[in-house]
């Protein structure tokens, strides 16, 4: 944002005017540049359509949720942290935080997708943005600070009434197995495929 503002292009008609390549210099810093650029113009280039930003937010919900679900790039997660934090619309965020966090507590069931977990939410909560953009941002610190992939649990303060946590901090296997495995490990099938291509690197070498 700070290069953007330094270009100048603070709004969509100059974030049009600048140069594909342009714009991809000004955000490479937030990583995948060139996808971010392309979804930022097809973005721009609705909005301008649309006439005054917070109208075309205004709109229905439901309809506005499909319309931003049908630009290009633009999934669940885009589509409803748009509506939240831009539109201040009644939109709750999933994102992997939330679902990481929500499994394990037992929120919801391990294999539920986005749609589901934001059901629970919803129903959980008032229907107030300012609620639910809180709620999300202590959800993603809780997840930062403690559980993480590799989870904290011993001062986390939802340990109490937390499976996963209890059977993480007493050594489960269930609770091992949630982990990614350690630096430097490898499985069987891993170590097989590298022999075989030093085996086919030695050939080509000889």
């Amino acid at each position: 944002m700070e290069n953007l503002r330094a270009a100048d292009a603070r709004d969509f008609k100059a974030l049009l005017a600048l140069p594909p390549r342009r714009l991809e210099t000004l955000i490479r810093p937030s990583g995948y540049f060139r996808q971010k650029a392309r979804k930022l113009r097809i973005f721009a280039e609705r909005a301008r359509e649309r006439g005054r930003l917070s109208r075309w937010l205004s709109r229905p919900l439901p309809e506005l949720r499909e319309e931003l679900l049908g630009l290009w790039g633009v999934g669940p997660e885009t589509a409803d942290s748009i509506l939240l934090y831009a539109g201040g619309r009644p939109a709750f965020v999933v994102d992997a935080y939330t679902l990481r966090l929500g499994r394990r507590l037992g929120w919801f069931a391990p294999r539920s997708g986005y749609a589901e977990a934001q059901d629970f939410f919803t129903r959980a909560l008032a229907r107030r943005p300012e609620l639910y953009g809180e709620f999300h941002a202590l959800v993603v610190e809780l997840a930062k600070r403690h559980c993480r992939v590799r989870p904290a649990c011993a001062a986390c303060p939802l340990l109490t009434g937390c499976r996963h946590g209890a059977a993480c901090l007493a050594g489960s296997p269930a609770a091992r197995a949630d982990r990614p495995p350690r630096r430097g490990t490898w499985s069987g099938g891993s170590r097989r495929r590298t022999g075989r291509r030093r085996e086919r690197r030695g050939r080509r070498i000889g």
